[in-house]
């Protein structure tokens, strides 16, 4: 399947499998949000915000039911979209027609919702930081340092909150 441009797993959210020797299509509804969701993401760095605006839409996410462990006990699917599920659409080649497999990227048959410099620029984007919810303040993600142009971060000591400049050891 990956030798055809084909997905070997489940199909991303903005896409629903049909034919198994076809490409999946696409959901239009989605895919409008997904192009919504990488634009925002330039602009505000901001997981939690698509997160929020998907949810608020009423678009949810195609995860399943899972078991867990050996008790033979079912995990209910997802019914909201997360940030991590905002991450992996953003981080996902496949909107910009790629597939990937066991870590080798091809040209995939299914239609690009995303335009690659799009998807690049969100990479890119992200590269410079993403403001993460769990780090709170209002500049995270959006403060860089004009000399490296990495993110800086934020720490809150009572009421107050500083920023400053993300060391070479720590991570966006």
């Amino acid at each position: 399947r990956h030798l055809l441009g084909l997905p070997t797993g489940d199909v991303p959210f903005g896409y629903q499998r049909g034919n198994p020797s076809e490409p999946p299509a696409v959901v239009p509804e989605e895919a409008v949000a997904i192009r919504w969701a990488y634009r925002r993401f330039i602009a505000t760095g901001s997981y939690l915000d698509i997160a929020r605006e998907f949810n608020a839409w009423g678009l949810r996410p195609h995860s399943k039911p899972r078991r867990i462990g050996q008790t033979g006990m079912v995990r209910p699917a997802n019914v909201q979209l997360t940030t991590t599920g905002v991450q992996r659409i953003l981080e996902n080649p496949f909107y910009c027609g790629q597939v990937v497999h066991r870590g080798e990227t091809r040209p995939g048959q299914q239609e690009v919702i995303v335009d690659p410099a799009l998807w690049a620029a969100v990479q890119e984007r992200k590269r410079r930081g993403a403001r993460s919810p769990r780090l709170g303040g209002l500049l995270s993600g959006i403060a860089l340092c004009d000399v490296c142009e990495r993110s800086m971060w934020s720490e809150q000591h009572g009421a107050h909150r500083y920023y400053g400049e993300r060391t070479r050891g720590q991570s966006d």
